[in-house]
């Protein structure tokens, strides 16, 4: 499931949960991964919403044989300017 800002900014399970509801009502495609370790990679950038660009990241999962190093520097900072706003 792609997560854009609007979502990211309130991340509560209502809101998960009205996400999810209103992609099965609409019949937007959606995956589901099983159990296990997976190596993530976290991308950002733009991608148009009803015309207008909006911030979004998208998290790449490869599922991993067994666990490996926790490799991340969760004081990196990052930017997503927006072209529209």
């Amino acid at each position: 499931m792609l997560f854009t800002w609007r979502i990211l900014e309130q991340f509560t399970n209502e809101r998960v949960n009205a996400l999810l509801n209103h992609y099965r009502q609409y019949k937007k495609p959606m995956i589901e991964i099983e159990n296990g370790w997976y190596s993530i990679e976290v991308l950002g950038g733009e991608t148009l919403q009803d015309s207008y660009y909006e911030p979004t990241f998208e998290f790449v999962l490869q599922k991993t044989e067994r666990k490996g190093p926790a490799e991340f520097d969760i004081n990196l900072d990052f930017k997503i300017e927006s072209t529209t706003y």
